[in-house]
């Protein structure tokens, strides 16, 4: 019975159609952007599974992408189901030296290794349809991370007489690169995959929400400082803490769209006050004091790259400042005047211009940090709260959550 489930379901995955891994990919160097194809004669499943052999093809750049891999794919297909290798096909950009190639094989290995977790040991390339850009002096570089290096039987490198350096690949010759390389299990893989994925989604913000909480130190421009005021008792410059809610979306990557609201306050301010000829004297107790300012703008990210990225604000909005009043005494100390009474409430409003520069760090897809400095523009019509306007700069930390 056993025998006979076995014969059926070996026939069931006979006759299923296999699907086999291909895939057009992008490796961004030095701010340009190649495509290339990743592909394996085995299946889209087993290409999951970690440690395979892993070529880099080099195209002519004069040859269609696609039509090269085809033709290719018919000379491997001789070995399907034994072929177990994952093929790179890609064609060169135009670098400036040799040095620069080098560097772009190494990110380029690194990145589909974060994607595909092939044998490192083993990895080969193949310059049979385009001529390396490479002297004598850069093997070594190369054999860290490359095994072979298979070209054209009249490229100069056959004279370097490099082991590594040949015709064609010869399957039975085991060469390793001049650096080993530890093999890796499935599970590390699988989630090793999904953090390289993760972290690589991290600096994609089209069609991010976001929210922030921050809290900073506020100083006041000395040009919006007054005398002191003695309708309020209240100065507002001695009120540093600041709270910052923040929400925006990003409509590309690069841009997006910010809601502010920020809170200034303190309650029960009490005062001692002296004048500096020892004239008077004033004692009092106030409510407080609060400033509230609501702003709208625009955000560019001008740099993005993992968990970091650095950002600029500017909004506009409105800003409200309130001194609340109490009671107050006070003495003339060249007579005998003492005089109690009610202090004034002032309210004030104006509006503000707002510049900000800030960092983001990524958690993860859904936490950040933040930290940023902002600079304002606000003057009052009336003197409120020893100042003239709210202008000045701010120093912020704080977290953030985005989502999609």
């Amino acid at each position: 019975m056993k025998f006979k489930l076995l014969t059926l379901l070996l026939i069931f995955f006979n006759l299923i159609p296999k699907v086999y891994a291909q895939e057009k990919r992008t490796f961004t160097f030095d701010k340009n952007a190649v495509v290339y194809y990743f592909s394996s004669s085995m299946t889209t499943s087993f290409t999951k599974f970690p440690n395979h052999k892993a070529k880099i093809i080099i195209v002519n750049e004069q040859k269609n992408l696609i039509d090269f891999i085809e033709s290719h794919k018919n000379h491997r297909n001789i070995t399907r189901g034994k072929d177990q290798t994952l093929y790179y096909y890609i064609k060169f950009p135009r670098l400036e030296d040799e040095n620069e190639y080098v560097k772009f094989l190494d990110e380029f290995l690194n990145k589909n290794y974060n994607e595909d977790f092939f044998d490192r040991n083993t990895v080969s390339i193949d310059f049979k349809d385009h001529k390396a850009p490479f002297s004598c002096k850069s093997l070594d570089d190369l054999n860290l991370y490359l095994a072979k290096i298979i070209v054209k039987s009249n490229d100069n490198l056959l004279n370097c007489n490099e082991t590594y350096v040949l015709l064609k690949d010869n399957q039975n010759r085991k060469l390793k690169t001049r650096i080993s390389y530890e093999s890796i299990t499935i599970k590390e893989s699988q989630q090793k995959r999904e953090t390289y994925k993760m972290i690589k989604s991290l600096d994609k913000f089209k069609g991010t929400y976001f929210i922030a909480l921050t809290i900073g130190n506020h100083s006041i421009n000395s040009k919006n400082l007054t005398d002191f005021d003695e309708e309020t008792l209240v100065d507002i410059n001695e009120v540093h803490s600041i709270w910052h809610l923040k929400s925006g979306y990003m409509f590309t990557n690069k841009i997006g769209g910010v809601l502010d609201l920020g809170l200034l306050y303190t309650k029960e301010e009490s005062r001692n006050t002296d004048s500096n000829s020892n004239v008077f004297s004033i004692n009092g107790s106030g409510n407080g004091v609060g400033v509230l300012k609501f702003g709208i703008g625009a955000r560019y990210i001008s740099f993005a790259k993992k968990r970091w990225s650095i950002y600029s604000d500017i909004k506009g909005g409105i800003l409200t400042a309130r001194a609340e009043g109490g009671t107050g005494s006070f003495t003339i100390f060249n007579g005998s005047i003492s005089n109690t009474r009610d202090i004034k409430k002032k309210r004030e409003k104006s509006n503000y211009l707002n510049f900000e520069l800030g960092v983001n760090y990524r958690l993860g897809n859904l936490i950040f940090l933040t930290s940023n400095f902002q600079y304002t523009i606000s003057n009052f019509k009336n003197d409120i709260g020893s100042v003239s306007g709210f202008g000045g700069y701010t120093i912020n930390l704080g977290i953030g959550f985005s989502f999609k």
